[in-house]
């Protein structure tokens, strides 16, 4: 709300009234304090949310949220023994060879003598 000048004529005399105001007065301002600090809150969540990083790093504050093992001072458990585990091959990755029925033809492209040599003078070798 705007605030508009008050004058001395304007207020009244009477002290009950006067303490009336001033707590009215009062009452306004810890409404804006109010406010003001919702709307402070509200824009430092929308600017941490703009530009603060977006990938998934931990802040150090959550790292405590999960430290119970870390607390607990009963002595650790010796592990199980060895758990058996059958034994298995991986797969092998890539493509899968063609079948050995389809007919294959082996062609070898090869060039001129006069073109096998280099315009720098170097002779040009043939490669697999």
């Amino acid at each position: 709300m705007p605030a508009h000048p008050v004058s001395g004529a304007d207020l009244p005399d009477d002290i009950d009234a006067l303490k009336g105001l001033v707590i009215a007065q009062a009452a306004r301002e810890r409404e804006y304090e109010t406010e003001l600090q919702r709307l402070r809150e509200q824009l430092n969540l929308l600017l941490v949310k703009r530009f603060a990083p977006s990938s998934e790093k931990v802040s150090p504050d959550q790292l405590r949220l999960f430290n119970e093992a870390e607390l607990d001072t009963a002595p650790a458990q010796e592990p199980a023994a060895a758990v058996p585990v059958a034994a298995h091959e991986r797969k092998r990755g890539g493509r899968k060879p063609l079948a050995q029925s389809l007919p294959r033809v082996r062609i070898e492209h090869d060039l001129a003598e006069s073109e096998k040599i280099c315009p720098c003078g170097c002779a040009l070798t043939r490669i697999g």
